[in-house]
């Protein structure tokens, strides 16, 4: 399976992690590493996450407060 971002939702992720580089050094690379693992969880097993709206699910990332839809 395969995936891509929706552009504003790249944005949100460069965004964040810019906030993240500003507030520890490396510490944006520890939000992409988190937000890759988010990714590959969904990607085994997509349907395991929680509806939230029609064929929309949402999975949480650890450590950080994001989630990916």
């Amino acid at each position: 399976m395969t995936y891509e971002f929706h552009p504003d939702a790249l944005e949100e992720l460069r965004k964040a992690a810019e906030y993240y580089a500003a507030r520890e050094i490396g510490l944006e690379l520890r939000f992409i590493d988190s937000i890759k693992e988010t990714i590959e969880r969904i990607l085994e097993v997509p349907t395991r996450w929680r509806l939230i709206e029609d064929d929309v699910r949402r999975c949480l990332a650890h450590v950080f407060p994001h989630g990916i839809l």
